[in-house]
């Protein structure tokens, strides 16, 4: 994005884009409460690049895991709940 163009001004200010050439990475999923992985380390060239974004995306994949694993928990102690109740009873 051309983030000197006036119609893109307002939308930049927004992201944080105060230098350029500036790089974000939007992973897959994200949400419009999420922020952009701002590219800071490294040379900028294609291996560091690379790397960067298949770490970004990998932590991206493993948190979605992780919220999944709790929901499942979460599921699975409803049921024991359950259980126990009707045992009371």
């Amino acid at each position: 994005m051309d983030c000197t163009d006036t119609d893109n001004k307002q939308f930049c200010s927004y992201m944080g884009v105060r230098g350029y050439p500036t790089l974000k990475f939007f992973p897959n999923g994200m949400t419009s409460d999420d922020k952009p992985v701002d590219y800071t380390k490294g040379y900028r060239n294609l291996a560091n690049l690379v790397h960067f974004v298949n770490e970004n995306s990998t932590k991206k994949e493993e948190e979605e895991e992780e919220e999944e694993a709790e929901e499942d928990d979460d599921d699975s102690g409803d049921e024991s709940d359950d259980d126990d109740k009707k045992e009371d009873l």
